[in-house]
């Protein structure tokens, strides 16, 4: 099965608002795009991809800037770490931009019954706007961002360490793919900020600061 970053589905309901004559059900229209930015798919495809993007980072900056003998097989493995890397950075910036288009979207569609007034804000939006953090795949990326957050740190902290006269120097490799994995992080974390965001329109409390605001 084809992999897509946006399902063939998702794309009319991008365009928000929709163009004139074109009628959507905003519940089905929430519905497609929230199930499109959910698939477990997504994470194992990010997932390969920075697999990817970090062999790049290792083959193309960790070894050669490590201090070592530099090989043919170092070289070879140098320009294949740069073609599969940069291939890893294309699948995890796609993964972003389109997630980015999903959520996006999805907040217009949530929102949409609550401008022309069909929905009100009522308790169950404020439980809905905290437990969908629970939900197994919401859940999946906040642990997912949280682990490569820690790591991307640890990984940094090679610079801290000081390299014995002889051995090979970590830290060209460790600041590499700590900026990755902290990148990769911030991404995941915010398409779950993005997301929880857009539900908090059904949340009174939410409506009621946001409001206060807007009178200021």
């Amino acid at each position: 099965m084809t992999f897509r970053f946006i399902q063939p589905e998702s794309r009319p309901l991008l365009e928000t608002p929709p163009a004139a004559g074109r009628s959507l059900a905003s519940g089905d229209a929430r519905r497609q795009l929230d199930a499109d930015y959910r698939r477990w798919t997504r994470l194992l495809v990010g997932f390969a991809g920075l697999v990817l993007a970090s062999f790049g980072v290792v083959a193309v900056v960790g070894i050669p800037l490590s201090g070592a003998r530099l090989t043919a097989v170092d070289i070879t493995m140098a320009v294949v770490g740069a073609v599969l890397g940069a291939t890893g950075v294309w699948i995890l910036v796609r993964l972003h931009r389109s997630g980015r288009a999903l959520l996006s979207a999805l907040a217009w569609w949530t929102a949409e019954p609550y401008r022309r007034g069909a929905a009100h804000p009522r308790a169950s939006g404020w439980v809905s706007a905290r437990t969908v953090n629970v939900e197994p795949p919401i859940l999946a990326r906040i642990v997912s961002s949280s682990v490569l957050g820690l790591f991307g740190i640890l990984a940094m902290a090679t610079v801290a360490y000081p390299t014995p006269p002889g051995a090979l120097n970590p830290a060209p490799a460790g600041i590499g793919l700590g900026i990755l994995l902290l990148l990769t992080a911030c991404g995941q974390m915010g398409g779950v900020m993005r997301l929880v965001s857009g539900l908090a329109v059904a949340d009174p409390v939410w409506a009621r600061i946001r409001s206060a605001f807007r009178r200021d």
